[in-house]
């Protein structure tokens, strides 16, 4: 089955070119290192007879790569650049490109991970490979990086569709951050297999390395879940036509992994449980007003009740076996702690236990069960959003990740760490967001 889209490919491409120059192609991102030979030399890529040549190790990883690679290098031959080269008038042609060996110098790598290698290095008719080229990389995800880069250097000859030309030079590179990821909100704003494919092609043309797939919100729950498959009959827009099957995502953390692209998940609790309780409405808080009668609105999940964490340690636990990357994301921003302050049986279960009054310890109550079932059981390492280390209410793991969307007063709370509690600061690991839902990020 081809799942991505030919067309959709050659037009991420000429979008990258057109920003970065109205000539000669160019890399995106900017690479770490590039020097170019021979007075800007230039060689020729015969379409006819170009091939990719493996020289070490090889996986299915690597195969797959090289035959998807060596479709969009034929793609750009139609492409409608501005900065077409008669190459046959060039005073610096070195000669025809006919192979790119490939060299793997380690086993490949199942799957993608934070902190994986993405170095490699791109050598085009230098110095030490004249009139040829190589490509040598440690990992399989830095050789994905530099068949991108080769891609994004081919540019179509003028007036003769039929060959491409690269230049003579040498690249170098790896990433500034080792996490560099996009979110997506598919509760929100429905996104088709096909549009995810697509979404995921521009990811692999900018050298993006995770999907941050925030699932279920509010407005819907669209993961059709096999123990649980009336929550996206009753909370999803559309029972059949807007849900994702577990097959529909195994396809596209499959299709993520063959790019070096990790996919981590978001069920995002206890506040954003709306389309939750179109199921189960006693999953959920029950509100009242002044008066103390219920209201018939729904809050956040009650964390006072053990049916409440059956349910989401039940889905977790599913979802785990089809996410299969080590963070899961958990959530835990946007806590309306009103409708928890009117609820009379959770007002009497903070008196009994000697909380009484303090309705944001219910944060901390919530988030550390589910928490430690999602370390402990499943073995995955947790992401919470910034409001959870700001409230301070949840025993934040060692290895907690914290999602910033709030810079101003941020650095002040960080350094007001108590360290004996959490984590010191050099395991600590923070993800900076910013418009429109791109994410980097490293240990700090």
């Amino acid at each position: 089955m081809r799942l991505f889209s030919l067309n959709s490919r050659i037009l991420i491409q000429i979008t990258i070119t057109l920003l970065l120059s109205f000539g000669q192609s160019k890399i995106w991102p900017k690479p770490n290192f590039q020097v170019s030979y021979h007075n800007n030399g230039i060689m020729l890529i015969p379409a006819s007879s170009f091939r990719f040549k493996v020289l070490v190790n090889t996986c299915d990883i690597l195969e797959a790569a090289l035959k998807r690679y060596h479709t969009y290098l034929l793609l750009e031959r139609t492409a409608d650049y501005l900065g077409r080269l008669d190459y046959k008038s060039s005073d610096n042609f070195r000669g025809n490109l006919t192979i790119l060996g490939v060299a793997l110098m380690a086993p490949c790598e199942d799957s993608p991970y934070f902190g994986m290698d993405e170095h490699y290095e791109l050598r085009i008719d230098s110095e030490d490979v004249p009139e040829a080229g190589k490509l040598v990389a440690n990992s399989v995800w830095g050789i994905l990086r530099g068949l991108e880069t080769f891609v994004q250097l081919a540019v179509p000859s003028e007036g003769d569709e039929a060959h491409l030309f690269v230049s003579s030079c040498l690249v170098s590179d790896f990433p500034r951050y080792s996490h560099r990821g996009l979110m997506i909100d598919t509760s929100r704003h429905f996104l088709p297999l096909f549009t995810l494919f697509t979404l995921i092609d521009g990811m692999e043309a900018s050298k993006l390395n995770v999907l941050h797939w925030h699932m279920t919100d509010d407005a819907a729950f669209p993961f059709r879940s096999a123990r649980f498959p009336e929550f996206s009959e009753k909370g999803s827009f559309h029972p059949y036509t807007h849900v994702y099957t577990l097959s529909d995502v195994i396809s596209v953390v499959e299709y993520c992994k063959l790019r070096g692209i990790r996919v981590i998940p978001e069920f995002d609790t206890p506040g954003h449980c709306r389309s939750w309780g179109q199921l189960f409405p006693h999953l959920l808080t029950k509100c009242y007003d002044e008066n103390g009668v219920a209201d018939g609105t729904l809050g956040p999940i009650d964390p006072t009740s053990q049916f409440s964490y059956d349910i989401v340690k039940g889905l977790l636990a599913e979802v785990s076996q089809v996410f299969t990357d080590s963070h899961m994301h958990l959530g835990g921003d946007d806590i309306q702690l009103d409708c928890w302050e009117s609820n009379p049986a959770i007002n009497q279960y903070l008196e009994e236990n000697g909380l009484a009054g303090d309705h944001r310890i219910l944060e901390g109550v919530y988030m550390d069960q589910v928490a430690y079932f999602v370390t402990v059981s499943l073995e995955r390492q947790i992401i919470v959003w910034q409001d959870l280390f700001d409230n301070g209410a949840a025993s934040l793991d060692l290895e907690t990740v914290v999602q910033v969307t709030k810079a101003e007063g941020f650095q002040e709370k960080l350094q007001n760490v108590d360290h004996r509690k959490r984590s010191p600061r050099s395991s600590l690991r923070l993800l900076a967001t910013g418009p429109p839902g791109v994410q980097v990020g490293r240990h700090v």
